[in-house]
């Protein structure tokens, strides 16, 4: 059973949903409000990036980090990289990493960001052969990270640990712009 915050169109008030088989509303929380963001956890905390504020209306870079036993969220350091949307973003080893994503009016975003956990802090990692760059669907299995989607039915590997990308084979179906994150 883990909280699920809502993030949508309900003002600054967050319903927080707990998952068990079936969804019940666990609180409401007050807290920024986005849609099309992405989010991940490194167990303890929910970490939300990026996306169409409900509020101002603009894209945003911000992050926040979501603490399900008090039901708070707390702004932290804001992303290095423009204001997008559909972008990869995932928890590995105390570290987050975000990649790629959609802007409005202006040319998509093609970089690889590490936030670390620990030091609030962001880098931006030098790296080559990176894939398309705009929405994605990510997961991480055994310290690789697997992008689909993009542009086309591009199918990409990541390895942490070696900064290394590798072009799979092509996805079965074209996934352009996907923005959801697969597991």
């Amino acid at each position: 059973m883990f909280p699920i915050p809502i993030m949508s169109t309900y003002g600054n008030i967050i319903p927080v949903y707990e998952f068990s088989g079936t969804f019940t509303l666990q609180s409401t929380s007050s807290g920024p409000t986005r849609e099309y963001s992405k989010s991940t956890s490194d167990g303890q905390y929910i970490y939300v990036y990026g996306g169409l504020s409900t509020t101002s209306g603009g894209y945003s870079n911000a992050l926040y980090r979501y603490n399900p036993s008090t039901g708070q969220f707390n702004s932290l350091a804001a992303g290095p990289s423009i204001a997008t949307y559909g972008m990869a973003f995932y928890h590995y080893n105390g570290d987050i990493y975000l990649y790629g994503g959609i802007r409005s009016g202006g040319p998509s975003n093609q970089m690889l960001s590490k936030y670390n956990i620990s030091t609030n802090t962001w880098t931006t990692i030098n790296s080559t052969n990176l894939p398309g760059n705009k929405g994605y669907c990510d997961f991480t299995s055994n310290g690789d990270t697997f992008y689909f989607g993009g542009e086309g039915n591009t199918f990409y590997s990541y390895t942490v640990s070696t900064n290394s990308w590798v072009k799979l084979s092509n996805s079965p179906a074209n996934m352009s712009y996907t923005v959801d994150t697969c597991a």
